[in-house]
């Protein structure tokens, strides 16, 4: 019975361990979702930057 006990034990802290992973990577995940759109709304914003460069450069080409 103690033997049963102790395995029981043994399994529940496993059990734990594994959800505080799960947790972890959770965690993780959303932090990295975060940092994506951060990352794709500053391209959006040199994109359009770029663009705006693009266009003042070729306005400049026409005026000697």
């Amino acid at each position: 019975m103690e033997v049963m006990q102790t395995e029981t034990q043994q399994l529940k802290n496993i059990i734990d361990s594994k959800e505080a992973e799960i947790t972890t990577y959770q965690s993780t995940i959303e932090t990295l979702k975060k940092e994506i759109k951060e990352v794709k709304e500053d391209n959006k914003k040199l994109a359009k930057q770029i663009s705006d460069l693009k266009k003042e450069a070729q306005d400049m080409l026409l005026y000697p």
